[in-house]
């Protein structure tokens, strides 16, 4: 599969995104190497660079494990980079045990430390499709995600004392009509006063969209 990627990534038309997903593909490629098998339990990688004004296009990619073992990989995730240069990654497991985690939030540091895995859903809730906005003004974290496959509801959380709500946390976006609404969207950017938390919902058998809004104050 990566060496297809890679094929297709040498199309890419500007020399330098062309040159970085190379060094990407070639480093998830040697770590890779380290494994004989594929582990029963599953494993997350997470490949970045760190740009200076002299690097090289391509250069300083490094490869971290950030959650290995107990069926810790699935293939929903959301990430955003807060302007302390924590990355804040919410991510759905393959576990299957009713109190099991199947959808956690993951803390990268700026020295490359990893959290441990903060419970947001277990697989008692069939939870997925994690997203998580960060509101850097007043440092909270909100992680909306899909319950049973059904609705919307969120949970948040301080940015530097993490303590998530237990149960499915608050709806956000519900339904009595419709019980399929899934796939919650929202802006890349940290979220501000100004522009609020915009969440984009859709449902696939009723063929509609859905929407809410969450005001933060100054």
């Amino acid at each position: 599969m990566l060496t297809q990627e890679y094929g297709t990534a040498s199309n890419i038309k500007s020399r330098v995104n062309r040159l970085s997903v190379l060094a990407a593909i070639t480093s998830t490629q040697q770590r890779l190497k380290l494994y004989n098998r594929v582990p029963p339990n599953g494993l997350v990688l997470f490949v970045g660079t760190i740009l200076t004004d002299d690097a090289a296009p391509g250069a300083g990619w490094t490869t971290e494990v950030a959650v290995a073992g107990n069926k810790a990989a699935d293939d929903h995730f959301n990430m955003k980079l807060a302007a302390d240069g924590r990355l804040w990654v919410v991510m759905k497991t393959s576990r299957t045990n009713p109190s099991d985690t199947l959808v956690g939030l993951l803390i990268r540091s700026p020295d490359g430390t990893w959290s441990p895995m903060y419970p947001v859903a277990t697989f008692a809730t069939f939870g997925t499709r994690g997203l998580v906005q960060l509101d850097e003004l007043h440092r909270r974290v909100y992680i909306f995600y899909s319950p049973f496959h059904e609705s919307i509801y969120y949970k948040t959380t301080d940015m530097d004392s993490i303590a998530l709500q237990d149960g499915l946390g608050f709806p956000f976006i519900t339904s009595a009509n419709v019980r399929d609404i899934n796939n919650p969207t929202g802006t890349k950017q940290p979220v501000t006063p100004e522009s609020g938390i915009a969440v984009i919902a859709s449902s696939p058998g009723d063929l509609s969209y859905w929407h809410n809004t969450l005001a933060i104050l100054p």
